[in-house]
């Protein structure tokens, strides 16, 4: 059960605008936890021979302050600051939620229904400045501490056996400047353009990287580093351009570049290496565009709307899931021998072999319709 309640207020002090709120979240995850973790191995069951307990309740009061105060007739400076609370994924709460344990060696992944929720704290200092009546800029610096990502630890039941069980024990930080220009919605065309450099950096991504490490026959040693973040992406940039008269008909362009995201390689050569760290590559470049279109047509007093919208419209095979050993989505890395070979069974190309169409991000789609307004 969820609850949340939050209550806000807007006090205008001179030429200083404050917005001050509390919210205060409320969770009960309605599930167990065994009292003893390592206790033994019941073969009957199957499952660990100990009590269980009720999960404990979680809540957090988050306060929230925004300033904003004008520096000229066009130039205003706005300073943010709030804690946040994000519970869980319920998939690593109620995982495996019979506590049972598998007759192979580490293969058993247990969820942990007393995990603590996610907590941030953001930081934000930004300037807004028109440049003239139809041109903006702005200008926003932000930081965020996030605290109890999730991870794993290693159990070992009294009877050695092994399992993998969630659990808050990581952290990240992320800093970043976002610069946008704006031209406002007068006359026949309007747009925003807006760049993003920004720092994810935590000592773990991935809640399964401790399972993972350990399915090797030598396990991965797993060194505990600050390593950029899964959705680390160093510089992005988005555009949009909107071209036509309200009520009438208008054509807009949405386009994303994005520097590559992290992944972690394994190189032939780094396979004899037994520590290794997290996210320390980057995959390929990615790019999207799409177009939104409509028209108008008054019906008496309702509003007929045609409308086409075509995403991806360049079909950009953007790599989103890679190859450990390549960086790439579409093949694998073979010594020249073994690719010889591979090639030589007549059966079927390497093409068809490394091909993941999954892994790639989803082809061009065009959707044709009509709305109808009251």
């Amino acid at each position: 059960m969820e609850f949340a309640v939050y209550a806000q207020d807007k006090l205008e002090l001179g030429e200083i605008i404050a917005n001050i709120g509390m919210r205060f979240d409320y969770f009960d995850p309605d599930g167990i936890v065994p009292v003893n973790p390592r206790a033994r191995y019941n073969a009957v069951t199957g499952t660990l021979e100990t009590p269980f307990v009720e999960a404990s309740k979680k809540y957090q009061l988050s306060p929230r302050l925004g300033l904003a105060f004008p520096i000229s007739d066009r130039g205003v400076i706005h300073v943010s600051y709030g804690h946040f609370l994000q519970i869980p994924q319920f998939q690593y709460m109620y995982y495996n939620s019979e506590f049972e344990i598998s007759s192979g060696f580490k293969e058993t992944i247990m969820g942990n229904a007393d995990l603590e929720p996610e907590r941030t704290v953001a930081y934000e200092v930004g300037l807004q400045q028109g440049l003239s009546e139809s041109f903006g800029l702005e200008l926003t610096i932000y930081s965020k501490d996030i605290r109890n990502l999730l991870g794993q630890e290693i159990f070992d039941t009294i009877d050695e056996r092994t399992y993998f069980r969630y659990t808050n024990r990581d952290y990240g930080n992320v800093k970043g400047v976002t610069v946008s220009v704006e031209k406002k919605p007068l006359g026949f065309l309007s747009g925003r353009l807006d760049y993003t450099f920004q720092v994810a950096r935590g000592n773990a991504s991935d809640p399964n990287a401790i399972y993972l490490a350990n399915q090797s026959t030598r396990p991965a040693e797993l060194e505990k580093q600050v390593v950029p973040l899964d959705w680390d992406e160093t510089h992005s940039i988005n555009g949009n351009i909107r071209i036509g008269k309200s009520n009438d008909w208008t054509v807009s362009f949405i386009g994303r570049l994005g520097t590559g995201l992290p992944y972690t390689a394994e190189t032939p050569q780094e396979q004899q290496i037994e520590t290794q760290f997290e996210n320390n590559e980057r995959k390929p470049m990615r790019t999207n565009v799409d177009i939104f279109a409509q028209k108008y047509f008054k019906l008496g007093t309702m509003n007929l709307i045609m409308f086409a919208r075509a995403f991806n419209i360049f079909d950009t095979m953007n790599h989103i899931i890679v190859y450990p050993s390549t960086g790439r989505a579409d093949r694998t890395f073979r010594w020249p021998e073994e690719e010889r070979i591979a090639s030589a069974n007549g059966v079927y190309s390497l093409n068809e072999v490394d091909n993941r169409p999954h892994w790639f991000s989803e082809p061009r789609k065009i959707q044709l319709g009509v709305a109808l307004e009251f």
